[in-house]
């Protein structure tokens, strides 16, 4: 049935690889007066009237010296509370403890807060302690797969959700984000500036962007794109004019 005048919400999920669609998305929203779209994608659609909500990664304890807050204070913090659900999924007995709850808060830690990924280290429940499983997250990737069949392909192992959204990078962009893992802790505009003074990974490049090798525009150019495709994001800073990028470790 055609929508018409029909008051309708049409849901597009990962339309990320999808965006050359999204002038027909903008046609059917002005065919028809009152319809709203819901639209998942790691990256804008760049359309007049289009509302940005930005889903972070979950909540993480502190990194504080001191005391081990007790897991009952642990039990609330969002990456916590999934690690906990998604072991016990795989073994039953599974339960945040006193002795379990540092190495539990440290893994959500190292895994940035991201759903997927404590979802598939969680997984490792039924073999690992969390000590032990923490121990082994240091060469994460490997460890992170095993993601339930009835999933697509790109969200069973960590290592193919980010090559998803690596391989939607057109050339500069990958070189220019590869460059960007030289920093640790954060890098600035003119530190970014810096690592695109070296064009010799790609060829054309920075100038395929249509800005001189080096300059912060450039820069600013590539850091825009890479923060609208959620594989950059600006960091909470108290320094006045002091804006400061990173990328999650994981």
């Amino acid at each position: 049935m055609a929508i018409g005048v029909r008051a309708a919400l049409l849901i597009l999920d990962n339309f990320e690889h999808l965006l050359a669609a999204a002038p027909l998305v903008a046609d059917l929203l002005t065919r028809c007066p009152r319809l709203a779209v819901l639209a998942t994608s790691r990256e804008r659609l760049h359309l007049r009237g289009e509302h940005e909500l930005v889903v972070p990664p979950l909540e993480v304890p502190a990194a504080a010296p001191g005391p081990v807050e007790p897991a009952a204070g642990l039990s609330g913090v969002a990456a916590v509370r999934l690690f906990v659900e998604r072991a016990a999924a795989v073994r039953g007995a599974f339960a945040l403890t006193a002795e379990n709850a540092a190495a539990v808060a440290e893994i959500c830690r190292c895994l940035d807060g991201l759903p997927l990924a404590i979802e598939l280290a969680a997984g490792w429940a039924k073999i690992f302690s969390p000590a032990a499983l923490l121990g082994r997250l240091e060469p994460s990737l490997p460890l992170l797969v095993g993601g339930a069949r009835d999933l697509p392909d790109r969200q069973r192992t960590m290592r193919d959700a980010i090559a998803w959204s690596h391989d939607l990078l057109d050339p500069s962009e990958r070189a220019f984000f590869r460059r960007l893992a030289l920093f640790a802790g954060g890098f600035t505009l003119e530190a970014a500036a810096a690592v695109t003074s070296r064009g010799d990974e790609q060829p054309g490049w920075p100038e395929a962007i249509g800005r001189p090798p080096g300059s912060s525009s450039s820069a600013l150019d590539l850091l825009a794109s890479l923060v609208d495709k959620s594989l950059v994001r600006s960091l909470p800073t108290e320094a006045a004019g002091d804006v400061r990028f990173g990328m999650l470790e994981t």
